[in-house]
């Protein structure tokens, strides 16, 4: 909200101007976030030329940036996918969100290029996190154990020994993995080697 707020005026931003709204990982120095919306009713304050020139900001900043855009719907600040490298769907290995997932496919498939899209699978084994990928008919670039306990960290900061969880603990995996990926020199695309798997890397 504050750089949308800061930055309204602008025809076109950099990621100078996104620098001052980002607040530092403790612990992790090379990390930082830009908090999210906490209301839905913001996503009107911010609009569509907000959201545009995040994307201009983020596309622009020289480092590795994850987005989490939350469910899809009418608010989904497209922009920013479409300004990305890599996409990838998060389901889970369950009918119902199999089902959700050929849904929200749909839609990604009518605003990002197809060519950048996967998935991100959350599965009790990675054999069943491919199966959930033959379902939908895409390649499975993340697999995540199913691990509620080890969730709420995330979501709630309620387990102070998050990394000892299996969620945990393969998600760093999986992210030195995806990292490396996309910041191989000339890649052939960046879903090719953001999904490359190397039997070092299963």
């Amino acid at each position: 909200m504050s750089f949308t707020a800061a930055t309204r005026r602008f025809a076109r931003v950099t990621a100078a101007e996104l620098t001052p709204h980002l607040q530092q990982v403790p612990d992790l120095d090379s990390v930082k976030v830009l908090v999210g919306l906490t209301d839905p009713a913001q996503n009107v304050v911010i609009g569509r030329d907000g959201w545009q020139r995040l994307a201009q900001a983020v596309t622009g900043a020289g480092v590795d940036v994850l987005v989490d855009v939350g469910r899809l719907g009418p608010d989904t600040p497209w922009s920013l996918l479409q300004g990305a490298q890599l996409v990838l769907l998060s389901v889970r290995s369950t009918q119902r969100s199999v089902l959700a997932g050929r849904v929200a496919l749909s839609a990604l498939a009518t605003q990002v290029d197809q060519s950048l899209l996967g998935l991100s699978v959350s599965a009790s084994t990675p054999s069943r996190a491919d199966e959930v990928g033959r379902a939908l008919g895409m390649t499975v670039g993340v697999r995540l154990p199913v691990d509620p306990v080890g969730a709420t960290v995330f979501s709630d900061g309620s387990e102070p020994r998050a990394g000892k969880r299996p969620l945990a603990q393969v998600a760093a995996r999986e992210a030195i993995r995806l990292q490396a990926s996309l910041n191989r020199p000339a890649p052939r695309s960046p879903l090719q080697l953001a999904l490359h798997r190397a039997g070092a890397g299963r």
